[in-house]
């Protein structure tokens, strides 16, 4: 089979967990070719994994940038055979019309839908979204959403729920400056609807939430059948991301609203959900994701990799090995072993990893943290391993 394989900000141009996973997952089908379909910043990432020869293709989709151009019409498949069409099921929307180029995206529909959330919502969401796909295939998906009137729409639905309240009297009320970012975040969010289906017998999504665009472009625009794998439930991340983000509520509440509906359309398009533990089943599920579609699969070790070992290390001693970053929150850890050390003072802690590009911050933050705590002769910092067995 071909295999569209989708990730965000993992394979193949970072490091970590859920790129090895994938890397072995591609590796371990030798028989079958990949086309690999990550979703970028700025598509000039280079690709830090030596692929394997059954990989045929990368098709980056970068996020932020120039915008994407409208797509020209693809030439006939040249695989050894072209995607079956598949039955469409019970509650998916029926493949529509190309938009015309006259036509304008249901702007103000998705406005409404995030914000007043109308009966219904979730299944107007997934038809606006259809539309928003249809029409990024004919015309300028990312003009239509950084355009003025699409900041006019944001805003007056803004000031229907704050009637007769000045921005200057209510410092809480949404701002101008709110609705262009708000309108900026879901113009770069939606710039996968613009490139070119990927053709494949399945597509393969390693995430959710934007990861998910691509897949179902291939879904409403081929029939392709579509799986699903979470290694970290995407919406929870981002709701612990939207924390520290820089913006105003009002931009992190409307954005959250707009990935929530974006991910429960993931777990009602796929035809399997593959969660990494119960826990992200139970996630999964509360956010919409059919029972009978989800199937846990535990992440494999091979024993013979890490053979029984033999005795104590002279000191007590706590390893931690992963990518330095906020989502694994080694803060929280580091607290934990100051605990730790009041009551066995001997005790070492030892990470391993190395934060992705362009974040190392969080490594001095955790480092700094460590001085605070008064254990930073206990605890080192060691870097990256290219044997997880070697820590």
């Amino acid at each position: 089979m071909k295999v569209a394989l989708i990730a965000e900000g993992t394979y193949p141009h970072q490091l970590g967990g859920v790129s090895v996973w994938c890397d072995q997952l591609v590796r371990g089908m030798p028989d079958h070719t990949f086309v690999l379909v990550p979703l970028v910043a700025t598509g000039i990432e280079p690709v830090r994994w030596q692929l394997p020869p059954n990989v045929t293709s990368v098709e980056t989709v970068p996020l932020w940038g120039p915008p994407p151009s409208v797509p020209r019409p693809r030439p006939p498949w040249r695989g050894a055979r072209p995607p079956r069409p598949r039955r469409r099921l019970r509650g998916q929307l029926p493949r529509r019309p190309l938009a015309r180029p006259g036509h304008r995206p249901p702007l103000r529909e998705l406005i409404d839908i995030l914000l007043v959330q109308p009966p219904q919502a979730q299944d107007r969401f997934a038809a606006v979204l259809r539309e928003m796909f249809e029409y990024a295939q004919v015309a300028s998906l990312p003009a239509a959403l950084a355009s003025e009137d699409a900041v006019r729409a944001l805003t007056a639905a803004w000031r229907g729920r704050w009637p007769g309240r000045p921005a200057a009297a209510a410092p809480a009320v949404p701002t101008l400056n709110d609705a262009v970012m708000a309108m900026q975040l879901i113009e770069h969010s939606l710039r996968p609807l613009s490139h070119r289906p990927v053709e494949a017998d399945v597509v393969h999504a390693v995430t959710n939430g934007l990861g998910i665009l691509p897949a179902l472009a291939a879904r409403w625009r081929h029939g392709t059948p579509l799986i699903v794998t979470e290694h970290g439930i995407y919406l929870r991340e981002h709701y612990l991301h939207m924390r520290r983000a820089p913006y105003r509520w009002p931009v992190k509440e409307l954005y959250l609203r707009f990935l929530r509906r974006l991910c429960t359309v993931g777990y009602e398009e796929a035809d399997l959900i593959t969660p990494g533990n119960v826990y992200n089943k139970r996630w999964e599920q509360k956010l919409g994701a059919y029972p009978l579609r989800l199937r846990t699969i535990y992440n494999g070790v091979d024993p013979a990799e890490f053979p029984a070992l033999d005795g104590e290390p002279a000191v007590p001693t706590i390893t931690w090995a992963g990518r330095i970053d906020p989502i694994k929150d080694l803060e929280t850890l580091l607290r934990a072993f100051s605990l730790v050390q009041q009551e066995i003072p001997d005790a070492r802690l030892r990470i391993f990893g190395s934060p992705p590009r362009g974040r190392e911050s969080y490594l001095h933050r955790c480092q700094a943290l460590a001085a605070d705590l008064g254990i930073g002769p206990a605890t080192t910092f060691e870097g990256r391993v290219a044997d997880i067995q070697d820590a």
